[in-house]
């Protein structure tokens, strides 16, 4: 976690790093309470699709506790485009023979752990 931490921070401005955290915290909050938890469409209020990409990335290492994940866009109706955040199926190698997830590229096979939009 604090990797990913502090590869954000060097990533983000200052203003931007916080608001990402603050809107993670207040995810985590929500969920453990058991309620949903949802992102804002860019224009009400939420977040810029920038800090929304940071957002589920940090997201998903506070989920899973891992850094193996990759934040995709998917095409949506309309030319709106979502984002989802994936990780390798454990076990399953490129060629399904289970030496390990491969990488997005190599046909490993992934799966989706968050969805925001399309």
């Amino acid at each position: 976690m604090g990797l990913y931490l502090e590869m954000a921070r060097a990533r983000l401005s200052a203003a931007r790093f916080e608001a990402v955290v603050r809107a993670v915290q207040a995810t985590c909050g929500l969920l453990a309470q058991g309620h949903e938890a949802l992102v804002a469409a860019p224009g009400e209020g939420g977040l810029n699709p920038e800090k929304q990409r940071e957002y589920l990335g940090l997201l998903a290492v506070m989920i899973t506790g891992s850094l193996d994940h990759r934040v995709v866009e998917l095409p949506g109706p309309a030319g709106v485009r979502g984002l989802a955040v994936i990780q390798p199926v454990k076990g399953r190698g490129p060629a399904g023979n289970g030496d390990g997830p491969g990488d997005a590229g190599s046909g490993g096979q992934w799966q989706t752990i968050l969805r925001h939009g399309a």
